[in-house]
């Protein structure tokens, strides 16, 4: 095979070359070679059973041994030596390429040579990439050091030193990601593109979650910047490291509160937990884009919608209490409604019919800000989609806020397509969500209470709460408008025992309170509802204020006694009539409230 011979007559050129001769002949040498290693594998491609060996194995071990010399030599680290370990990484990414694919054996040696070559040459990327002058020779050593590292992680599991080195390697990519000048450029050149494609595969699949949580701040800088695969890439990260800090913060929140409120001193809740959302996404959302999308410069665009979409990630999976907090926080700054108003002014839901009709199901619902195919997506039909999946989410996390901004809605007309728009595309996914919720916790919690049931409806929307006592039975009923959450759940109670009315009616309007005046889900006011009626049959004594058991906020129990008239109180509502009355008297009896009791 004449190939065969060349790749050996190259491979033996290699060895034992003069220090002086490696920049020159060297170069030369192994460039021809790494152009032969990349010659179509025909015994593959003729189902051929000998395997291919590209270069002999004691020929490759002399060229190894040799190679390794030029690492070592004293020139290594010169500018004059970068195109040398572009050549190298081609060298080992070819040459791993081709075991992978027709089984070549390959040796301690060679993988030792790759870690080694790879290590050093990362480090030279890290330390020159900010040099302007060494920009034509660091782009494409970056570009083949990405490279390299994603077919060595393939191989991990043949290399002993790969566990011990790779926590350093990790540092070094982020530092890469995070300070390379062409990643903060809003234009890039397609041998960038190609370098940050390469990123992008390394981040979201490759580099555990666990070592990126101690640079969570700085990838806030990558949502900031001015590079939409950047961009892209930063809020990919942050979603995880957002979705994965959330589960231990929900637990830790809910320490928090079960010690506060367990608390005799509770005259002020500075010292309660707080859930906080980050100021650096609440910053890039202050302001809406004026222009419609299609004008507006893309990465401002792009930065104002994903920090939303980091901002609804902290409402996956969380209580009430954390909801509340969250939604304070944006009421605060007036941010949902600057939404609401920012997706009706770009979406044309009357005219624009050709996007209308790509809108699904699965559209709506699922957005993911990396794909496949993100290289080659319209990314204004790509930000058009996430305005209607964001617009989505606040009906999903933020009902009733986004119920307060469809009343007051002036404009009659506008009010009118909005929930024609609402009721057909929206509306049924978010009613859906609400009874496959419920038909979830029924079938994780029917054997928790045997005289409770849950039963519902479908075809009307209706969710009913069915409480057997003594072979009679009590109920409360919510159902759910086509147009939800755009108008108010219902809740009635048509059948009643064992309770006094004023108290009946104070447990219906806290369940419905929970929906309609604090963003909380159905479920939400099903639990409550339950709760009191279960702990009222158990002996369990009401507010004297909100005639609940269950506080309708925090599900915290009455547990503030009068020293003197013995009525009970929940911390939350006696803090609000003391704050209310601007004195720490009993609301009943009006003596002075002792905590210490």
């Amino acid at each position: 095979d004449k190939f065969e011979r060349i790749r050996n007559v190259l491979a033996s050129g290699l060895i034992g070359l003069k220090n002086e001769q490696i920049l020159t002949k060297g170069l030369l040498t192994l460039t021809l070679l790494n152009n032969f290693l990349l010659v179509e594998n025909e015994s593959e491609k003729n189902q051929d059973t000998t395997a291919f060996v590209p270069i002999p194995l004691k020929r490759l071990n002399m060229v190894l041994r040799d190679l390794n010399g030029w690492l070592e030599s004293e020139f290594a680290f010169e500018k004059e030596f970068i195109a040398i370990r572009i050549q190298l990484l081609i060298f080992v990414n070819s040459y791993l390429n081709i075991s992978d694919s027709s089984e070549v054996l390959v040796n301690s040696t060679m993988f030792d040579f790759a870690f080694n070559l790879f290590r050093e040459s990362i480090g030279v990327v890290s330390v020159e990439q900010q040099n302007i002058e060494l920009q034509m020779l660091v782009i494409p050593l970056e570009y083949f050091v990405l490279k390299n590292f994603i077919i060595l992680n393939k191989n991990r599991e043949s290399m002993n030193v790969w566990e011990d080195e790779i926590e350093g390697t990790y540092n070094e990519l982020v530092d890469i990601l995070l300070n390379s000048p062409n990643n903060q450029k809003d234009k890039s050149n397609q041998p960038i593109i190609l370098i940050q494609d390469l990123l992008v595969r390394i981040f979201s699949s490759i580099i555990p979650l666990k070592k990126m949580e101690i640079f969570y701040d700085e990838f806030f800088n990558l949502v900031n910047g001015r590079n939409l695969i950047i961009q892209r890439l930063g809020t990919d990260v942050l979603y995880k490291l957002i979705l994965e800090k959330q589960q231990a913060f929900t637990i830790e929140y809910e320490l928090a509160k079960s010690k506060f409120s367990k608390s005799d001193n509770n005259e002020d809740d500075e010292d309660l937990k707080k859930a906080v959302l980050p100021e650096q996404l609440l910053s890039n959302v202050l302001n809406p884009p004026e222009e419609y999308i299609e004008y507006e410069d893309r990465p401002e665009t792009a930065r104002f919608l994903w920090s939303w979409y980091l901002i609804f990630a902290h409402f996956k999976d969380i209580t009430h209490g954390i909801r509340a907090d969250y939604t304070n926080q944006l009421k605060e700054k007036d941010l949902i409604n600057k939404l609401l108003n920012f997706v009706f002014h770009q979406i044309d839901i009357v005219d624009d019919n050709d996007f209308l009709k790509q809108l699904t199901e699965d559209s709506i619902k699922n957005y993911h800000v990396i794909e496949n195919d993100y290289i080659y997506r319209n990314v204004t039909t790509e930000l058009k989609h996430l305005i209607v999946h964001l617009y989505y989410l606040t009906f999903q996390n933020l009902g009733s806020s986004t119920l307060a901004w469809f009343v007051n809605i002036r404009n009659r007309q506008l009010k009118s397509n909005i929930e024609k728009f609402s009721i057909k595309h929206i509306s049924p996914i978010v009613i859906n969500e609400e009874l496959d919720r419920a038909t979830e916790v029924i079938s994780k919690n029917m054997n928790d209470d045997e005289n409770l049931s849950i039963r519902i409806n479908r075809i009307t929307h209706e969710i009913k709460s069915v409480y057997l006592i003594d072979e009679k039975t009590m109920e409360m009923v919510i159902k759910i408008p086509s147009s939800y959450p755009l108008a108010n759940v219902l809740v009635e109670g048509p059948l009643r025992i064992g309770v006094k009315e004023n108290q009946w009616r104070a447990w219906l309007l806290a369940s419905q309170r929970v929906i309609t005046s604090h963003n909380g889900t159905i479920i939400d006011a099903i639990e409550l509802f339950n709760k009191n009626v279960s702990l009222h049959f158990s002996g369990f004594e009401e507010c004297a204020i909100c005639y609940s058991i269950l506080h309708y906020q925090d599900s915290s129990l009455p547990t503030k006694t009068c020293t003197t008239c013995n009525n009970k109180f929940h911390a939350g509502c006696l803090y609000k009539w003391f704050k209310s009355s601007g004195a720490s008297s009993c609301p009943l009896c009006r003596s002075t409230f002792n905590f210490r009791k």
